[in-house]
């Protein structure tokens, strides 16, 4: 099966499906949410993750991404928390082929 995949003004279009960042970002601190994505290496991942206050882990020195600080955005990259690993990841937008709300408990 090819997957056919167009990047344009910050979306990414997918069959019928449209993400973009803002979307992700907005789901991911409102929400759990499911993202599948091609890893770097070409591999498929199905990750739950989020970004909600209440479910991140608290921050530590020496754990750069769990702190809040002013740094430059990268609109190609969230980075996330992973539910079931129980650590941080990241995934390119781009290489995003689902994403789904799976539960809001605000």
């Amino acid at each position: 099966m090819v997957i056919v995949c167009v990047r344009q003004l910050d979306l990414i279009m997918i069959g019928i499906n449209m993400y973009s960042y803002e979307k992700m970002m907005e789901d991911l601190k409102l929400a759990v949410c499911r993202v599948i994505f091609k890893k770097v290496n070409g591999e498929e991942r199905d990750m739950v993750c989020t970004l909600k206050e209440d479910v991140l882990p608290p921050a530590k020195k020496d754990d750069p991404i769990s702190q809040k600080k002013i740094r430059e955005i990268n609109k190609e990259v969230i980075a996330v928390w992973d539910i079931n690993k129980e650590a941080w990841r990241s995934f390119r937008v781009e290489n995003v082929t689902t994403f789904e709300l799976l539960k809001n408990n605000s």
